[in-house]
């Protein structure tokens, strides 16, 4: 497992390497696309393993943990940063009702 976890790293690396240039081609609306979707490329690799084996639970697993890091540990890190280099950051309340509603959603449907 420890060595899969390790290969998995070198290869979203160049998955978004490859995304981030097919982006510069297409623009920036397409290319948002592209790298939003390739970007869990490897989430989705893993479930369809999973669910071709029955795990439903390592499914349930993976998108909470996904959409946990995405939503809580990137933006505490843009936080973070963010406070290094401004002393006063703003904040658009909209999009944090909508993230806040969003990670509400997401983990209470898959509770179910």
């Amino acid at each position: 497992f420890g060595f899969n976890s390790l290969a998995i790293i070198p290869l979203a690396s160049i998955l978004g390497a490859a995304t981030e240039q097919l982006a510069l081609q297409v623009g920036p609306a397409l290319g948002g696309l592209l790298n939003a979707t390739l970007g869990n490329a490897v989430e989705m690799i893993i479930t369809v393993f999973a669910l071709q084996e029955g795990l439903i639970e390592v499914v349930k697993g993976s998108l909470v943990g996904s959409i946990l890091s995405n939503l809580l540990f990137v933006l505490g890190m843009s936080f973070l940063v963010g406070g290094f280099s401004h002393k006063e950051q703003k904040f658009s309340q909209t999009e944090v009702s909508t993230q806040t509603s969003l990670l509400l959603i997401s983990v209470m449907a898959l509770m179910l």
